[in-house]
């Protein structure tokens, strides 16, 4: 079993990853009427790949 991700399939580690969302929710006139989710993606593929982000150098 593996997830497929954008540079191609991961094997599974048996680590458990997090990250961070967001879900926007609009009501008019006591209906939903849209949904927007908005996640960390860059976290979630930096733990998948077992990548740190690196911290910047000033110029």
């Amino acid at each position: 079993m593996s997830t497929v991700a954008a540079g191609g399939p991961v094997p599974p580690t048996g680590k458990t990853i997090t990250w961070d969302g967001v879900h926007f929710f609009v009501v008019r006139e006591g209906r939903g009427s849209a949904v927007w989710a908005v996640a960390d993606l860059f976290a979630k593929a930096t733990q998948r790949r077992g990548l740190r982000p690196q911290a910047s150098r000033p110029a």
